[in-house]
C-alpha cells in the first residue's frame, strides 16, 4: 500500500525493537545511557500515536477497505513524508504530505466503507495494526507496567550501582515505559483484535 498511516511511523523502527526496550538489564540499560540514548527521542516517535475505541463493525468495515485502498494508492507515486512527526496539537498529521489528488481518492475509499474522513481510517487502521502486532508478539496490555516494575526492582537491588546510577536508570526505564504505554492497546481493543485475530490475518500478513 502506497499511504503510510501516521502510527505506522514508529512501527517502521521496529516495534519488537521498542518492546524490547522495557525489558532490557541494567547493564545494556548502562550501555544506553552511556551511548547517548535518549528517552526522548522514543517520546517524540510515539507522541502523536492515536487510539480509538474499537468496535467490531470499525474492524470489519477496514478489513473490507484494505484491497480498494491498496489498489487506489498503488495508482499514485509514493509520497515522501516528512523527516519528523508532526508535533501532538498542532492540527498537523503525515496524511498532509499526501497530493492532494491521492488524499481525495484515498478519502473516497474511506468514507465508501463508512468513515467520516481519511484521518478516522487511518487512526482505526493504525490500532488495529499496533494491537494485532501485540498479540503477535505474545504480549498482553500491561506488559510495558509489569516490565517496569521487575527492572525497577532489580536496579534497587544492584549492589554494583551508585545510588545516583540507580535514579538515573530508574528514571530511563519510567520515560521508556511511558511511551511504550502509547503503543499498549487497552484491554478492550486487545479483546477485539484477538476475537477478530483470523479474519485479521489476510490483511496484517499478506502474501
Amino acid at each position: 500500500m502506497s499511504i503510510r498511516i501516521p502510527a505506522l511511523r514508529t512501527l517502521c523502527l521496529s516495534f519488537a525493537t521498542l518492546l524490547a526496550l522495557a525489558f532490557i538489564n541494567t547493564a545494556q540499560a548502562q550501555g544506553l545511557a552511556e551511548g547517548g540514548f535518549d528517552p526522548a527521542d522514543l517520546e517524540a516517535m510515539t507522541a502523536s500515536v492515536h487510539q480509538v475505541d474499537l468496535t467490531e463493525d470499525m474492524v470489519t468495515r477496514l478489513i473490507a477497505s484494505f484491497p480498494e485502498m491498496r489498489k487506489t494508492g498503488a495508482k499514485f507515486s509514493k509520497t515522501q513524508l516528512p523527516e519528523k512527526p508532526p508535533v501532538p496539537g498542532s492540527g498537523n498529521s503525515d496524511l498532509d504530505a499526501l497530493p492532494d489528488n491521492k488524499r481525495a481518492a484515498l478519502e473516497a475509499v474511506a468514507q465508501k466503507h463508512g468513515f467520516k474522513t481519511l484521518e478516522e481510517w487511518s487512526d482505526t487502521a493504525g490500532t488495529v495494526v499496533r494491537g494485532y502486532i501485540f498479540l503477535a508478539q505474545g504480549k498482553k496490555p500491561g506488559a510495558t507496567d509489569t516490565a517496569l516494575r521487575l527492572n525497577v526492582e532489580h536496579t534497587e537491588r544492584n549492589p554494583n550501582l551508585t545510588p545516583e546510577q540507580k535514579a538515573e536508570m530508574i528514571e530511563m526505564y519510567r520515560r521508556i515505559a511511558s511511551s511504550l504505554k502509547r503503543l499498549e492497546p487497552s484491554d478492550a481493543n486487545y479483546e477485539m483484535i484477538v476475537a477478530m485475530k483470523d479474519k485479521l490475518a489476510p490483511i496484517m500478513d499478506p502474501q
